[in-house]
C-alpha cells in the first residue's frame, strides 16, 4: 500500500492511502510542518516541526480499523436496535 504523507500547521503528520483516501496513520509532532517529510533508504520517516526534527519508523505505526454494525438491518419503530463495533490493528504486535 502506498501513502501520500504530509503534515499541517498544528504539527500532525499524516499517512494516506492513495489509492482511496483514507487515513492510514497520524502522529502529533508538537510543532508546526513546514517542510516535506524525507523517506531514508531504510525506511525511516524524517520531518522538522517546529524547533525539531523527528523520525519516525513507519512500521511501528498502528493501522487501526473500526466498523459498526446494527441487528436488524432495518429496524421498524419499537423494534430493539443492538450496536456490534469492531476495530483491528493491522501494524505489527509492537504497535499497541
Amino acid at each position: 500500500m502506498e501513502s501520500f504523507i504530509f503534515g499541517d500547521d498544528n504539527g500532525e503528520l499524516y499517512a494516506v492511502n492513495t489509492q482511496d483516501g483514507t487515513l492510514v496513520w497520524s502522529v502529533a509532532l508538537g510543532g508546526a510542518i513546514s517542510s516535506s517529510p524525507t523517506l531514508s533508504v531504510d525506511g525511516t520517516l524524517y520531518v522538522g516541526a517546529g524547533a525539531k526534527l523527528s523520525a519516525i519508523d513507519q512500521v511501528t505505526q498502528p493501522i487501526l480499523t473500526l466498523s459498526k454494525s446494527a441487528t436488524p438491518v432495518n429496524p421498524m419503530p419499537g423494534d430493539t436496535v443492538s450496536y456490534t463495533l469492531a476495530y483491528s490493528n493491522a501494524g505489527i504486535d509492537s504497535a499497541g
